[in-house]
């Protein structure tokens, strides 16, 4: 029995609302709650263009309040890191076999919940050279797995001094440069013309409701649920990640 026509745009507005819902709350997270939900409604290569859309326009509500309190130096010394390791992370993706790729995903996404817990212990002080390498690894991992949130979230997390607000608005920034450029390359190979333009409306309306639920929730929040959130999307992504190596 056929589907109605209504419900791959319903779903994909909800997963949209879920996916910004779960960024704005935790400062990371899109990709990984919205690709694969996406790929049960569209082809991986549908999915994918749509996430990248989403992820970059829900970025643009958070960075445009909030310019004017971005760390540039910092963003510039991540941002360069991460183009760097992004050729590195898209070598791996043509070499490592499927498997071997989702071990390696949750690997990162475990280490990056290890780093998150034990980070500012083990580092007092955040160097410059520290910082690219920082970008580096969220370059590669963007580059294999089009997930430099983890990475990147571990390495702010463990600096001293970094509010969850600073936090946040960082790491939206990367994911927004970092996305544009995506969003680019797509655009160009015409992969947007999955949905009409009124589709994209609606589903637009999703993100800003889940934009305007996440802020109220990270609001309410603080410091310490703001660690609890970002270690929950983390380790709940490495076991869907793995999920389906258990078959």
């Amino acid at each position: 029995m056929a589907s109605p026509a209504w419900m791959p745009l319903a779903a994909t507005t909800l997963i949209v609302f879920s996916g910004t819902l779960v960024r704005a709350v935790s400062g990371l997270g899109f990709s990984l709650v919205a690709v694969p939900l996406l790929s049960l409604v569209w082809t991986p290569a549908q999915a994918v263009a749509i996430a990248v859309l989403f992820q970059t326009l829900s970025a643009l509500p958070l960075v445009a309040a909030e310019y004017r309190n971005i760390d540039w130096r910092l963003l510039a010394r991540i941002c360069a890191g991460g183009l760097a390791g992004m050729l590195p992370g898209l070598a791996l993706l043509q070499w490592l076999p499927e498997p071997a790729m989702r071990v390696a995903l949750a690997a990162i996404l475990l280490l990056s919940v290890a780093l998150i817990v034990v980070g500012r212990r083990l580092i007092r002080n955040m160097t410059p050279a520290r910082i690219l390498l920082v970008g580096l690894c969220a370059g590669v991992a963007q580059g294999m797995a089009g997930v430099s949130g983890p990475p990147l979230m571990a390495g702010l997390m463990a600096m001293p001094g970094l509010d969850p607000r600073t936090i946040r608005l960082t790491a939206t920034s990367v994911f927004l440069i970092l996305g544009l450029v995506s969003v680019a390359t797509l655009g160009w190979h015409g992969a947007f013309g999955v949905m009409a333009p009124g589709s994209y409306a609606i589903a637009t309306a999703g993100m800003v409701g889940g934009h305007l639920a996440g802020e109220r929730l990270f609001a309410l929040a603080g410091a310490a649920g703001f660690r609890r959130y970002v270690l929950l999307v983390l380790f709940a992504s490495a076991l869907l990640t793995l999920a389906p190596l258990w078959r």
